[in-house]
């Protein structure tokens, strides 16, 4: 795995021209188990971003994976934080990323990572709190039927 500083674009395309113009919005670094820190200092209006190393070699992330995960950490304090998943992010063949993101973090800060099975088979992060299971609810007026 690179440990380079790695640019964070969005890629906007011009009606009429034959080129795109790419918008640095941030900065990506690679962890110690291969997962990327992103910081953004914009966010795209398409939820869109590509990252890739600052002299644009390839290699930037070396995965199997077909798709990642990517998430925004909120702190609740005491050592306790909640792994939001915003998006993926899918790997091209020179090594870089194209994330897409469902909604944007508010604190401008990504978090991007192969997916992790849980015991349950689910993807989640060591730390996600899994979300209680949905209980139906009954009509009003109507009784619980005796068995």
């Amino acid at each position: 795995m690179t440990t380079k500083n790695l640019n964070v674009f969005t890629v906007i395309e011009r009606e009429g021209q034959d080129r795109n113009f790419w918008q640095q919005v941030g900065a990506a670094f690679v962890n110690k188990d291969g997962s990327l820190n992103v910081r953004l200092n914009a966010i795209p209006l398409d939820g869109r971003l590509h990252i890739r190393e600052q002299n644009g070699s390839s290699g930037t992330w070396k995965t199997e994976a077909k798709r990642l995960d990517v998430f925004t950490i909120v702190d609740r304090g005491e050592d306790k934080a909640f792994w939001n998943k915003l998006g993926a992010a899918f790997p091209n063949s020179d090594g870089s990323l194209n994330v897409v993101l469902n909604c944007n973090p508010v604190d401008g800060r990504l978090h991007i990572r192969e997916p992790r099975a849980n015991v349950d088979g689910d993807a989640q992060p060591e730390g996600e709190s899994k979300p209680k299971p949905k209980t139906k609810r009954r009509a009003k007026g109507k009784k619980k039927e005796d068995k």
